[in-house]
């Protein structure tokens, strides 16, 4: 059997059901921390498992048109945690 067969049919939904619930526990972590610095490490988890999820949808679904897609979430991601990173060590996010 080709091993991207069988991971169609066997490994593709259990794997779809283990990041849908890091997920929700992410956005658990989110809406409870008690920090910023929480809820701004489970932004950037949730962004990481949101692209590992378009990625397995691509694989399943056999094409490469979702990769323009997780670049630019990637690196929108990058940035939002950069940003709050910066805001909760400053303050502000733009110098004067």
């Amino acid at each position: 059997m080709e091993p991207l067969l069988f991971f169609r049919e066997f490994l593709a939904i259990p794997a779809i059901v283990i990041l849908v619930a890091c997920l929700i526990m992410l956005a658990w972590r989110f809406l409870l921390g008690p920090t910023n610095l929480d809820r701004t490490m489970a932004v950037d988890s949730i962004t990481l498992t949101f692209v590992c999820l378009i990625a397995l949808i691509s694989i399943i679904v056999g094409t490469a048109y979702f990769f323009e897609a997780i670049l630019v979430l990637s690196i929108a991601g990058f940035l939002v945690t950069v940003m709050l990173a910066k805001f909760i060590e400053r303050g502000r996010i733009f110098d004067e």
